[in-house]
């Protein structure tokens, strides 16, 4: 009995419930308000709004700027091609092997002071005597053109013919090792300038390679200036329709063709930054702005070892500036030891023979064989302001060796820190252009059936532009950090830089 009591309760309380629910309002969907009508023409005032009558923007095509004349061949290039060619053309480096060549001549010429020296002299003798005549006075000699002695007058005169020929060899026997730190100076210089050509080709082969991708990032961001100008119009299609189906305002038309301009003066800066992102590459290759030139697509390989102890020890080994800076001490050493030479006596030897006589008569030789000895007892001060400056130049070239080795660690650390945050970017990006990309779609299909604005379809393809700018960007930030990570490295073409290239590159 209590039970069934209970049901019907249950039963009654269930009713009055529903009959609360149905009894309450029902609130209406809001629905977006109508579009107002389209205007109608009026006898003596301007013709209404019409979308088909809209002129608009043309983007300018891609150029290339060249002078009058100049028939540019295009050609193809990979970005290994590419360092080897500017390192043949590229001026840094021609005054490289320049300076190189100044200290290979430096060598030989210092290398020659220990060298024994074979000399080859031959003169000729016209000489005239006069003689006095009874009244003394003595003669005149004239040789050639020019009185040497004598006087008086009258007399007679002779005319003599001599001929005299010497051959001789001298060499430097010892000089306290003056000229030897000499030479070993020079060549430490020249083992100094290998070490910076070695460098002027890193840093030729960055440059190439940073120009080579900002060529590349001007012609992704070209990509996406056209592809958001093709959305653009498309959207400026999708206004016309709905504005001629009485769907939408005048006013949509309108800012989707401003949308439109506003697309194509970005498309055409876009392609003035390609043109000057070739002119800087080809500069880059020490080649003339005015050829034609069409890259190929290339991402730079990741490295096999991003460890910072890996990185720092194998800077330390191949840095060739690094190098360069530890030779120009060495030399500075060397340099210092040649000025506490100098004013030390010298020994050297000389042997010879002359042959001389009349010209039509016999040669007589005369043999001469010397040993010198040669040391300044007072030299003004020249030894002691000569240790100074070469011990000046030592400070001066342990001071950049130091700072060599600061700029080393400091690039190395730098590069990673750039690489690891590059690599991040990347994987941002990319899910950043999948979400605006769909942003685009939905904003679209909310449009196509009134349930969104025309702002929110402008708003969403420029956040669709952005990411992929910002995809471009990053691809080149993890590029140009990969590329400078092997600079500082001093390993352009090396930590697995071939393995991007593909078997035709190679």
């Amino acid at each position: 009995m209590f039970r069934a009591v209970l049901e019907n309760c249950s039963r009654i309380t269930r009713a009055a419930i529903a009959a609360v629910i149905l009894s309450m309002p029902v609130a209406a969907q809001e629905l977006p308000p109508p579009p107002p009508d389209k205007p109608t023409a009026v006898p003596g005032e301007a013709p209404p709004f019409d979308p088909n009558r809209i002129q608009e923007a043309t983007p300018m095509p891609p150029f290339h700027v060249t002078l009058p004349g100049v028939d540019p061949s295009a050609s193809s290039l990979n970005l290994f091609d590419a360092i080897l060619l500017s390192w043949q053309n590229q001026p840094d480096v021609l005054q490289a092997l320049g300076e190189l060549r100044v200290r290979e001549g430096a060598v030989v010429s210092e290398r020659s002071a220990l060298l024994p020296t074979i000399d080859l002299r031959s003169s000729y003798s016209h000489i005239t005597t006069n003689t006095a005549g009874g009244g003394g006075g003595g003669g005149t000699v004239v040789v050639g053109d020019q009185v040497v002695g004598g006087g008086g007058s009258g007399g007679s005169s002779s005319t003599t013919d001599r001929l005299s020929n010497r051959i001789g060899y001298s060499q430097v026997l010892m000089d306290w090792g003056r000229s030897r730190n000499l030479i070993k100076q020079a060549d430490l210089l020249r083992q100094a300038s290998v070490a910076g050509l070695m460098s002027t080709k890193n840093d030729v082969a960055l440059d190439v390679k940073e120009s080579y991708y900002s060529f590349t990032q001007a012609l992704g961001l070209e990509l996406v200036a056209a592809d958001d100008l093709a959305n653009r119009q498309q959207q400026l299609a999708l206004a016309k329709a709905l504005y001629d189906a009485g769907e939408m305002a005048a006013g949509d038309v309108v800012r989707a063709q401003s949308a439109v301009t506003a697309s194509v003066v970005s498309l055409n800066e876009a392609r003035l930054r390609v043109e000057t992102a070739r002119q800087n590459l080809l500069v880059s290759l020490g080649l003339s702005p005015l050829v034609e030139l069409e890259v190929e697509s290339f991402q730079e390989p990741a490295l096999p070892d991003t460890d910072l102890t890996y990185l720092l020890n194998k800077a330390r080994e191949q840095r060739p500036d690094l190098l360069a800076a530890q030779r120009q001490v060495e030399a500075r050493k060397a340099g210092v030891g040649a000025a506490y030479a100098v004013g030390r006596p010298e020994l050297s030897t000389f042997t010879g023979i002359t042959y001389q006589g009349t010209l039509d008569g016999i040669q007589f030789p005369t043999l001469t064989a010397q040993l010198n000895l040669s040391f300044d007892i007072y030299d003004g001060g020249a030894r002691a302001g000569a240790v100074t400056s070469a011990e000046g130049a030592l400070i001066v070239s342990e001071a950049g060796l130091k700072r060599t080795e600061l700029e080393v660690e400091r690039a190395v650390t730098q590069v990673l820190a750039q690489l690891l945050t590059a690599e991040q970017n990347v994987q941002a990006a990319r899910a950043g252009v999948q979400s605006a990309r769909e942003g685009v779609r939905i904003a679209e299909g909310r449009y196509r059936v009134a349930l969104g604005s025309l702002t929110d379809v402008l708003d969403a393809q420029s956040a669709f532009v952005q990411a992929q700018i910002d995809l471009v960007n990053s691809l080149n930030d993890l590029n140009l950090a990969r590329a400078r990570t092997r600079h500082a490295l001093a390993a352009p073409l090396e930590e697995n830089f071939v393995s991007g290239l593909t078997p035709s590159q190679r």
